[in-house]
């Protein structure tokens, strides 16, 4: 009977899940979480897609990984690695589409609202047309700024376009016109200064809500330790002006509330002093004028 591997043995001569190599870790990520394909795994290493598949049959060796790049790939239990890097986690994303042109096939069978699942995302359409895709729970897209990791998550849409377009012979895009829109999402900074600084020091979270009573800002350990911008239509803008402030915070190292005080007092005592100054020398100038104008009149008078 064959034994079963323990946590730290071999499996077919390797060692377990949980020893994998550093870049074995960062393939599997991208493959089960950013859901890239080996090609964009390729492209985003600068390296050649058979090295990228050499890593996966490792990983498959090592018990890590099952799949493949049709039917997508699936992490076999490898538990998340804790990192202390900052990147951007997107996550909660769902896009509102309504389609140019349904098909024959569409009308048949979507005669209610059917929901589907796409490579683990939820897809609900409807008999009008109208198509909305929901990011799977617990998946995420992340990326070394908000701009890559946005473009990773709508290349990846994308092809979930694509899919339900040839599936039920409808058409979403055409002569670059289409009709979608992201209504919600939620975009991270993992391990930002603020959050770790709220969740170690404070031991709390925080949530921020706008002048119109909804969400837009939160530090929490939903990813890690993360500020996480919620606002339906403004997280990624939001993030992006966040982001201006932060970087003020790591590269000017400006002065504290205190520091601004201390520094406003001096100038406000300074300015007090420059008045008071001010003062004394226009009496003193009065005076002057004053005795000039004696003079005058003296002079006048004797003529």
């Amino acid at each position: 009977m064959k034994k079963r591997g323990k946590k730290g043995g071999t499996k077919k001569g390797y060692k377990t899940p949980y020893t994998l190599s550093r870049k074995q870790t960062e393939v599997l990520r991208l493959l089960t979480v950013d859901y890239m394909t080996p090609k964009m795994i390729a492209n985003h290493y600068k390296t050649t897609i058979w090295a990228v598949y050499k890593i996966i049959k490792k990983l498959k060796e090592k018990g890590a990984l099952k799949g493949g790049p049709i039917r997508g790939y699936k992490n076999m239990g490898v538990p998340a690695p804790k990192s202390s890097i900052r990147y951007f986690r997107l996550h909660g994303l769902q896009l509102s589409i309504m389609a140019l042109i349904l098909s024959d096939k569409y009308r048949k069978h979507i005669k209610k609202t059917t929901i589907l699942k796409i490579n683990g995302f939820n897809v609900i359409m409807y008999p009008t047309g109208n198509i909305q895709i929901y990011q799977a729970v617990g998946h995420s897209f992340n990326g070394e700024t908000t701009d890559i990791t946005m473009k990773r998550a709508m290349e990846y849409m994308n092809r979930i376009i694509n899919k339900i377009e040839n599936d039920w012979n409808i058409i979403i895009i055409k002569d670059r016109k289409c009709n979608i829109k992201v209504v919600n999402g939620h975009l991270a900074e993992v391990e930002n200064g603020y959050a770790k600084y709220v969740i170690d020091d404070l031991k709390t979270k925080i949530t921020i809500y706008g002048s119109d009573g909804i969400a837009w800002a939160k530090a929490d350990t939903s990813g890690g330790k993360e500020f996480e911008t919620v606002h339906p239509a403004l997280f990624k803008p939001d993030q992006d002006i966040m982001q201006k402030y932060f970087n003020d915070f790591r590269e000017k190292e400006p002065p504290t509330n205190s520091e601004m005080y201390n520094l406003v007092e001096k100038h406000m005592k300074a300015m007090d002093d420059m008045v008071t100054q001010f003062r004394a020398e226009m009496d003193r100038h009065m005076e002057l004028i004053g005795m000039m104008k004696d003079i005058l009149m003296e002079l006048k008078n004797k003529k």
